[in-house]
């Protein structure tokens, strides 16, 4: 392009802004509406890929080993704060 804007990219502009502006209304309820219909799917798809990529018994050892993580962390916890009064 040798560094200049073809007439073609200006009208391009003109004539799409033109079409918003004429149209923005219906533009934008549609895009609410689309909103709003992604938002009442998004529960159910995110479950749906989650059944797909993991299944349910790797879940539920997934959760058992984070209950037992949590349950020694607390312990440890527990274990310091006791030994820092003994230490006091």
């Amino acid at each position: 392009a040798s560094g200049y804007i073809p007439i073609h990219f200006i009208l391009f502009l003109i004539i799409g802004f033109l079409i918003y502006y004429l149209i923005r209304k219906t533009y934008i309820n549609g895009l609410i509406i689309i909103y709003e219909l992604l938002m009442k799917i998004k529960k159910p798809f995110i479950q749906m890929l989650i059944f797909l990529i993991y299944p349910k018994e790797i879940i539920n050892i997934l959760l058992a080993i984070m209950g037992k993580i949590k349950v020694t962390i607390y312990d440890f916890w527990k274990t310091l704060k006791r030994k820092n009064k003994k230490m006091e």
